[in-house]
């Protein structure tokens, strides 16, 4: 037995456009649609239902269990080690003990990374840490592990061992300045459709304004401007832009250490090493970690910040993480249970909500992950 409600109930319902999540409606009078949330190995859990109408009830008891696969592609991909593990397996394991619906679990990572073992350094958020002292001072003090130097060269520690199959790119095994990852890599960070910088951070302003700049003056001063589509304007202006980070008038402007370990997200999911070292456990009580100590050390030199990449060791953190979302939308304090049946936005509406706080900076997020969500619903065969 458990003492967990083991599914979701509620009186509305989801409204699909195709494959757009397109909101939430409220169901006739007298019906309740059920959810299975919870399912763990070596529990039973069951509900039992009872209804009352004209004089006579009936009831009947479901029992929530464990699904096979969530969707037909994507249940075994591989590892950062480059070794092949059943993906869904892993997410019934953390998703189902806390009630975070796996296959949403499955949308978000095809959103964040398309099931790669990933690494994204943030440049711009790097900026912003180096121009803060006071988040300079905590993050990138001297002394403490992985942070990179120019000179003397230094990449602050080692790396974790077996890490052969990092995507896009491998991490950065040198020092560098700002200036030369970001010239180097600077498609990864360029909206070409919409011709801008990619994030919100204040640092990408510039940059958007240049790209335009550069846009406008091919647009008029080459001959075949108007045989050319947008995008491909759009490209000659990020290759221009990029030349001037790295050779060019602007390349002063970045020529801090490029922290490319600490200022950098990671794994199937994407979590920031800055946010591993200041969030704290406090959903899953004791299960992962400590409650209330941090999800990694900042002065541990065994933990490298690598080791988010390794989705046994990244899962937990995440599971916290989107538990203190859940709560954070559901306006529930610390101290609080959260409320397993009749979230009033409902029941996607709320996921929707709780993963767009997983990238705020980003509009759209949450329901791109619901609407990816759909295609891994969970089967038994």
């Amino acid at each position: 037995g458990s003492s967990k409600n083991p599914v979701y109930w509620e009186k509305k319902y989801a409204v699909w456009s195709g494959n757009t999540f397109a909101g939430m409606k409220n169901l006739p009078a007298g019906l309740i649609r059920l959810v299975g949330r919870y399912w763990e190995e070596g529990k039973r859990y069951k509900v039992k239902l009872t209804a009352s109408s004209g004089g006579k009830t009936g009831e009947v008891v479901i029992e929530v269990k464990k699904p096979r696969k969530f969707g037909t592609t994507f249940n075994n991909i591989k590892n950062v080690k480059n070794t092949e593990f059943n993906l869904d397996e892993e997410l019934i394991k953390f998703g189902g003990i806390y009630g975070i619906s796996p296959q949403m679990i499955k949308g978000q990572i095809e959103k964040e990374t398309d099931f790669t073992p990933a690494y994204r350094y943030e440049p711009f958020s790097d900026l912003a840490i180096q121009r803060d002292v006071k988040k300079r001072s905590s993050l990138l003090a001297s002394g403490l592990p992985f942070v990179i130097n120019v000179n003397p060269s230094s990449m602050g520690g080692l790396f974790p061992d077996g890490h052969a199959n990092v995507q896009p790119i491998d991490y950065p095994r040198s020092p560098m300045v700002i200036a030369d990852f970001l010239g180097s890599n600077f498609e990864k960070y360029v909206n070409l459709d919409g011709l801008y910088v990619i994030d919100s951070h204040n640092e990408t302003r510039p940059l958007t304004k240049e790209l335009g700049k550069w846009y406008d003056r091919f647009r008029r001063s080459w001959d075949n401007a108007k045989s050319l589509t947008k995008r491909q304007l759009a490209l000659a202006a990020r290759v221009r832009l990029a030349d001037e980070i790295l050779q060019g008038e602007l390349r002063e402007k970045y020529l801090q250490t490029a922290q490319t370990r600490v200022v950098a997200s990671y794994g199937l999911i994407q979590m920031m090493y800055t946010t591993a070292v200041v969030e704290r456990f406090q959903e899953t009580g004791d299960t992962y970690g400590t409650d209330g100590t941090t999800y990694m050390a900042r002065s541990k030199e065994e933990t490298p910040p690598e080791l988010l990449n390794e989705h046994a060791f990244a899962f937990p953190r995440y599971v916290d993480f989107t538990l203190k979302n859940l709560r954070q939308v559901l306006k529930k304090g610390k101290s609080a249970s959260l409320p397993d049946v009749v979230w009033p936005e409902g029941f996607e509406k709320t996921w929707e909500m709780t993963f767009q706080l997983h990238n705020p900076g980003e509009p759209g997020y949450g329901s791109t992950v619901v609407r990816k969500s759909k295609k891994y619903r969970p089967s038994a065969e």
